[in-house]
């Protein structure tokens, strides 16, 4: 299946992807599954800039599916189907 993954505020992953729209192949089926994907694929970079030390995702980042579900950082149990799209993206500061 086809996961469609985008990255909001994470410089550093677009300089290792070259873009911040990626279309996977995917043959996982849960949240997890594809963070496992990404850190298999994208190494350091990835875990660096989305995962806390635990291998959690960071209380920094957001993760939307599809544009209008948000995902909890723990629930790695949510389901993904094809042509999903999940959005994660990095929380900032300011006024």
């Amino acid at each position: 299946m086809i996961i469609n993954v985008e990255f909001i505020g994470f410089p550093e992953l677009k300089a290792v992807t070259g873009k911040k729209a990626l279309k996977l192949e995917f043959y996982g089926s849960t949240f997890s599954d594809l963070i496992e994907l990404l850190e298999k694929k994208y190494k350091e970079r990835f875990k660096g800039s989305i995962l806390n030390k635990e291998g959690i995702v960071d209380s920094t980042v957001q993760i939307l599916k599809n544009n209008s579900n948000w995902i909890k950082r723990d629930d790695s149990s949510q389901q993904l189907k094809d042509g999903d799209k999940i959005i994660f993206m990095r929380m900032m500061g300011g006024g």
